[in-house]
């Protein structure tokens, strides 16, 4: 390969990686049954259900806060616009796993964001998934980051 042809590749590489493979690293996913109640910030506590939260939530059933989550902890060097989390979980009597997405913007540094489901997606507290798979996809639709559980990795599930 000539060296003029070899840098063409090489540009062609770095100027592609910069908008479609984001640097995004899913630094640990912490799933869990949460009671509306522990969503209550100590604003909204003194001023009431106006006051605005600063952490960014993804709910199934935005007007419901008790649910089942997955706090996911993001970091990226740069800002992910248009982003779509995927969650993919398989419930206790489920043979296939239920699809839910939710459109997330992530923006440069380190992020927590709870995504739950709630409402009638998720009644009972005491239930737990059997296997679930969460993946960060780009706006395009390809996958920037995954994590599951272990049974989602048994072939057997």
């Amino acid at each position: 390969m000539n060296q003029s042809r070899f840098k063409l590749v090489l540009l062609a590489m770095w100027t592609g990686a910069s908008s479609v493979f984001a640097d995004l690293e899913l630094v640990r996913v912490w799933p869990g049954y949460r009671d509306a109640a522990s969503f209550t910030s100590a604003s909204e506590y003194f001023q009431g259900p106006a006051a605005k939260a600063e952490l960014t939530v993804r709910r199934t059933s935005p007007e419901h806060r008790a649910g089942y989550y997955w706090l996911v902890r993001t970091k990226t060097d740069t800002t992910v616009a248009g982003a779509k989390i995927r969650l993919e979980v398989t419930r206790q009597g489920d043979t296939e796993p239920q699809l839910h997405e939710f459109d997330l913007d992530l923006n440069r540094g380190n992020h927590a964001v709870p995504i739950g489901l709630t409402g009638l997606d998720w009644p009972d507290p005491a239930e737990v998934p059997i296997a679930w798979r969460l993946t960060v996809l780009s706006d395009d639709g390809s996958s920037l980051a995954s994590q599951s559980s272990f049974l989602w990795q048994d072939p057997n599930r």
